[in-house]
């Protein structure tokens, strides 16, 4: 493993490596970003938790789907 002497040699190759990363997933140049236009449905209730249907459309036309896991009651968040 390489060994990076200062802060701003290790950034200098971080810069380096997320461009390589993000070419490679063809991702150079970034696509402009556009509404994610999120829906939330099918909600199903369980003693403590509920599961909601989640979509999210990730790129016009392209939809990303899942399920969203909540806590029932407060569970010591605010």
């Amino acid at each position: 493993m390489p060994e990076y002497r200062s802060l701003r040699l290790w950034q200098e190759r971080a810069t380096a490596l997320r461009e390589e990363i993000l070419f490679s997933a063809g991702l150079l140049p970034l696509p402009k970003k556009t509404p994610l236009n999120a829906q939330v449905f099918g909600k199903i209730v369980h003693e403590d938790y509920t599961i909601e249907k989640v979509i999210l459309e990730t790129f016009p036309g392209f939809f990303l789907g899942g399920n969203l896991y909540r806590p029932v009651g407060n569970y010591g968040y605010r």
